[in-house]
């Protein structure tokens, strides 16, 4: 894979500037992402891109494509070119765009939010912020639990694990009963 990134890492340093920008904001949202949020994230950053022929180039570029399901809608052709433009981020910025884009899901996504707790909790990690990762990671195991994915559901309540301080007893068995569950 080194190999294989570095060929990545070198087509990704080949794109201008915005191209590159929107690339990594969209990693940060994920491997499928939303274009509205990028251009909401773009908004408060004031940078005045271009958005739609940016990523347009970067469908050209073989880099993303849209999903036929919905206009808005776009993903990663290959994980990998999305691991590798993420990582080109500096720590710092990645806290910003994460809590950017927490706030743009809960802001513009309200109707359909369930669909986005994991995400949630994902980006309010990165961003440091306990309270709501751990909001995010406890309805994210609630909605698994309901919909019967049982493994998914587990994984999220060991991760709320990570979160409650050691001396909260209480709410640590409260966590490994519905593991038990």
């Amino acid at each position: 894979p080194d190999n294989l990134n570095s060929l990545i890492l070198s087509r990704i340093d080949e794109l201008g500037d915005n191209l590159k920008f929107v690339l990594q904001k969209a990693s940060v949202v994920g491997e499928k992402f939303y274009r509205t949020i990028i251009q909401i994230i773009d908004d408060k950053l004031d940078s005045k891109l271009d958005l739609n022929s940016l990523i347009k180039e970067l469908e050209e570029k073989d880099f993303v494509n849209q999903d036929i399901s919905m206009d808005d809608l776009y993903h990663f052709k290959h994980i990998l070119t999305r691991d590798v433009a993420y990582n080109t981020i500096l720590k710092s910025n990645k806290k910003i765009l994460h809590q950017f884009s927490a706030e743009i899901i809960e802001q513009n996504f309200s109707h359909s939010i369930e669909n986005f707790y994991y995400d949630l909790a994902n980006h309010y990690d990165i961003a440091e912020d306990s309270v709501n990762t751990l909001k995010y990671l406890e309805l994210a195991s609630k909605r698994a639990r309901d919909l019967f994915d049982n493994d998914q559901a587990i994984k999220f309540y060991d991760r709320m694990l990570d979160f409650i301080p050691e001396d909260s007893h209480q709410e640590q068995i409260d966590i490994k009963l519905k593991i038990a569950e």
